[in-house]
């Protein structure tokens, strides 16, 4: 390697000349030594990428004569006073160049300074001297700690150099150039508006240029926006680069601003078409959707100012080296003592590149760094790699366990199926695993040992890692009530009501909650596997995202996205989604999953080539549609109606004694544990139909009324489709049967005291039952085991709901049977044909499912059967684990999550 090559690069982001002296592929350096924001450009930028790729066969215009047009609107001053450049540094050459024109043939720099000003300046043939040399203000550990930078000290230190950068210019020479950058680069000292604004004021006999490239970090505004077309000054030259904030560099856009004479010799100085359609159209984006780009400044400066915070509290934790306060997104420092070959060992040994300072005027034997802002992890990585270097001990954070995360491109995608799946393979593998997914919206809930409410799918995967579900693997629970607004579960308990809007502003202590719950479900894992939810791609919610990529860069989890080929549009879901992706997103990212594939997969290898080759990633499986699986989908009420695994008959022959029963399950607009139903939908002697109107419900054998999480507004609507009364209509002839809010809707009425559910005190109900079912606000959680019911055999499963019921007495109708525990608690009731329960999960119990279905069968005077499908979780879990196994490359997904891929049962430590 030639270390005095390497030495004496002007700018940082050499990835050419780094591969090409030492051999290390670009792709796996971090690179702290370019300022430009680690997120890559904001998603409202990317579509104006997107939007203009068919425009690149036309000549953008020779001058971007539109961009000066609204340059001028919104800078209040005339199109005749911009220039626009190939990057700032393409116009600092041309206007020293016609500087020269304009006489001027001595500048001074305030050093350290960008390079390109020196260059620029003497290529014009303008000699250029140094003004003063002056760094940022010296910081302790204990200003780091806080970034207290408004300190008396700190603040005496920054006046001081204000003062003499003053007098220096004041003793220049009359008609001097001035070269200023603000913040400056590499220090990050930054000088106040008004405080600049007295100079250029002060000295009118001296001409100032001023870069403003990094100026959006600093908390000031542009001095550009300071100024009138009256009041801008005659003796000065604003230089604007929007590469850095908005990470454009590959790009290439800049602008100047000054007076209308000096503007045109500088444009005479740049040839025609010198900036890009793709720039042109970017920069019309910043300059016309100002409300995004506010949204996105605002966001993007709160976000370093706080990874500005976490890489200077890490690098004050080194022994050896002094930190320099910085207004901008870059931190520069020095080593106390010399250290040879220090920034060719960060190289070459740990494969991170910081800005090696000793090219700057005035720094070359400071041992003086310049790194980046980039994000949390990557700056333990840069601290530890320098703290080696140096012989100190390393920075001490936790190391994040192997995770994966699956993602989908929209609800029922199957990524909670998958992800039980994915749990059961590194369970088998030997592995301890827990399931995590940080929020859920779903009616399917289920309640653990410990009495808290979680996401039914949740339930599922904990299982499938053999362990006790808890409610940090879903410490997020939403449960829609409204069209607006959701019930909030927090850790397995409501903490209240809100709606979207609202529940916006919770998200913070929501991350919280959910960031803590996660920590302390890795602690007691080998291997972390995370769910999304609905889809990443929702450009809408994802600002308040907790849920999806989020969370995936806190877990720092390799992510597959999976996309469901059997409702179409995969492909394009697949690149849609990926296209949203951030930069480091991007950098988590390991691939794609087709789910529920029927056919040859050998037919796909066009699909897969075109998706790798524009994304660079792989299809890492194509999974099968897998056919009577009996695991619970989740996110959408009714879901299990559309999945293809149940096959739509016609109505049967009701002449036949040994048909199958047909069921009506009612579809109120907001169902919940709808998955209670599915055993009896893979029963071969059932036909389970969705039933959303009158037009629907046919002459069934068995109704079923379900739980609801809006019970007296789903039982209004049923007043109003009229079903209510074609369900009184049938109860003459079917069989009733009634789950949860289902039992409560069969009642006389509904009381509501409180308020829990709705306006109305009294909701009249079907009145097949002598029931009156009051809302408390205290929600009843509790698993429930060995409840005796009316049928031989006992049952097991859970309870959720508000309300409390009691018989009525003196009531024409009379209760004949109870589904009671051993201590004569009652959980349900029989009277006739009609039958209700409040427990959740009754047809998971192979016995009762067999027994009960013969008793309506016994009703409507169809002969018995004697088989049922096994319900068998175990049983369904590892057939997902083998299908998964068969069709998906798992070596991949191992070696992403930094682990060896295990054959099945081994045994052997991470």
């Amino acid at each position: 390697m030639n270390k005095n090559l390497l030495l004496q690069q002007s700018h940082g982001g050499d990835f050419y000349h780094w591969n090409k002296e030492t051999g290390i592929d670009p792709n796996t350096l971090l690179d702290f030594s370019v300022n430009v924001r680690p997120d890559g450009m904001p998603d409202f930028l990317k579509s104006s990428i997107i939007k203009n790729i068919n425009n690149l066969a036309r000549y953008p215009s020779p001058h971007a004569e539109e961009l000066k047009e609204l340059c001028a609107k919104n800078h209040g001053l005339e199109p005749d006073n911009f220039v626009f450049g190939n990057g700032s540094n393409e116009l600092f050459q041309a206007l020293c160049a016609a500087l020269f024109e304009e006489k001027y043939r001595t500048a001074y720099i305030a050093e350290p300074a960008f390079s390109e000003y020196r260059f620029s300046l003497e290529k014009a043939g303008i000699e250029a001297k140094t003004l003063i040399f002056c760094l940022s203000p010296q910081i302790c550990a204990e200003h780091a700690e806080h970034f207290d930078f408004s300190n008396d000290t700190i603040q005496e230190e920054q006046h001081e150099i204000n003062r003499k950068i003053d007098n220096a210019i004041s003793a220049l020479p009359a008609n001097s150039l001035v070269f200023l950058a603000n913040p400056a680069n590499p220090s990050g000292f930054l000088i106040k508006n008004n405080k600049l604004m007295q100079i250029i004021a002060k000295h009118k006999d001296r001409f100032f240029v001023l870069d403003e490239a990094f100026i959006e970090y600093s908390g000031e505004e542009s001095l550009l926006d300071t100024f009138s077309k009256q009041t801008f000054p005659p003796n000065l030259i604003i230089v604007r680069s929007l590469t850095k904030f908005y990470a454009l560099a590959g790009i290439r856009l800049g602008y100047l601003a000054c007076n209308e004479k000096l503007a045109s010799k500088i444009q005479n100085k740049l040839p025609a078409w010198n900036v890009n359609s793709f720039a042109i159209a970017l920069a019309k984006t910043l300059f016309t959707q100002k409300e995004q780009v506010q949204a996105d400044s605002q966001k993007t400066k709160q976000q370093n100012f706080e990874r500005k915070l976490d890489l200077y509290q890490k690098l004050s934790q080194i022994n050896g080296i002094k930190l320099y306060a910085s207004w901008a997104n870059y931190i520069l420092f020095s080593l106390e003592r010399n250290c040879p070959h220090f920034w060719q060992n960060l190289l070459t040994k740990h494969h991170i590149s910081i800005r090696n300072c000793a090219n700057y005027l005035g720094l070359e034997n400071k041992n003086c760094y310049r790194a980046a802002v980039r994000f949390p992890a990557e700056h333990t990585k840069l601290c530890n790699a320098i703290a080696n270097i140096l012989h100190n001990s390393p920075i001490r954070e936790k190391k994040k366990k192997p995770s994966l995360m699956l993602l989908g491109t929209s609800s029922n995608a199957g990524k909670s199926v998958l992800t039980a799946g994915f749990c059961r393979i590194f369970t088998q593998d030997g592995y301890t695993v827990r399931p995590f997914k940080a929020q859920n919206m779903s009616l399917n809930s289920g309640v653990t040992v410990k009495g808290e409410e979680m996401g039914r799918a949740q339930i599922v995967q904990a299982k499938a890692c053999n362990a006790e579900p808890d409610s940090k693997m879903n410490p997020i629970l939403l449960k829609p009530q409204t069209d607006m607004g959701s019930q909030i579960i927090a850790l397995g308990k409501p903490i209240g009501t809100a709606l979207a809007r609202d529940y916006y502003e919770k998200k913070s202590e929501l991350w919280e909650i959910a960031a803590k719950a996660y920590d302390e479900l890795a602690e007691e894992a080998d291997i972390m596997v995370l769910e999304g939810a609905g889809s990443p791609a929702e450009i809408n919610l994802k600002a308040h995202d907790i849920v999806n990529l989020k969370m995936a860069e806190y877990a720092q989890a390799s992510t597959l996205l999976v996309g469901d080929i059997d409702r179409g549009g995969v492909y394009a879901s697949f690149l849609g989604t990926w296209q949203t992706f951030t930069a480091q997103e991007e950098k988590l990212f390991t691939g794609f999953l087709v789910n529920r594939f029927r056919g040859d997969s050998s037919l796909l290898a066009p699909a897969h080539e075109y998706l790798e080759n524009i994304t660079g990633k792989k299809v890492l499986g194509v999974i099968p549609f897998i056919k009577d699986i009996a695991l619970p989908e989740e996110d959408m009420a009714g879901a299990l109606w559309n999945a293809p695994k149940i096959v739509q008959e016609k109505i049967p022959d009701y002449a036949d004694k040994n048909r199958k029963l047909d069921i009506a399950l009612i579809m109120f607009g907001k169902i919940s544990n709808h998955t209670d139903f599915e055993p009896l939908a893979l029963e071969k002697h059932c036909l389970v139909r969705p039933v959303y109107s009158v037009h629907d419900i046919g002459s069934p054998d068995l109704i079923i009324l379900g739980g609801s999480k809006s019970v007296a507004a789903d039982l209004e609507e049923l007043k109003r489709n009229g079903l209510f009364d074609k369900i009184l209509e049938l109860a003459k002839s079917a069989f009733i049967l009634g789950i949860c809010g289902g039992l409560q809707m069969l009642g006389k009425e509904i009381l509501d005291p409180e308020h829990i559910e709705t306006e109305k005190e009294r909701t009249e109900g079907f009145n097949l039952l002598p029931l009156s079912s009051t809302f408390h606000k205290e929600k009843q959680l509790t698993l429930v085991e060995n409840v005796r019911c009316p049928l031989e055999g006992s049952v097991c499963g859970y309870e959720i709901h508000h309300g409390k019921s009691e018989e009525l007495p003196g009531t024409t109708k009379q209760i004949q049977g109870y589904f009671l525990d051993s201590e004569q608690n009652i959980y349900g009731y029989t009277c006739e044909n009609v039958w209700a329960s409040y427990i959740h999960g009754l047809f998971d119990n192979d016995v009762f499912r067999l027994n009960f279905i013969n008793h309506v069968r016994a009703f409507k005077g169809l002969n018995p059967v004697s088989d049922y499908t096994p319900y068998t979780l175990e049983t369904s879990l590892n057939k997902l684990a083998d299908v998964i196994r068969k069709h998906v490359d798992m070596d991949a997904i191992y070696q992403s999550m930094g682990l060896a891929s295990k054959k099945r049962g081994q045994n052997n430590a991470i």
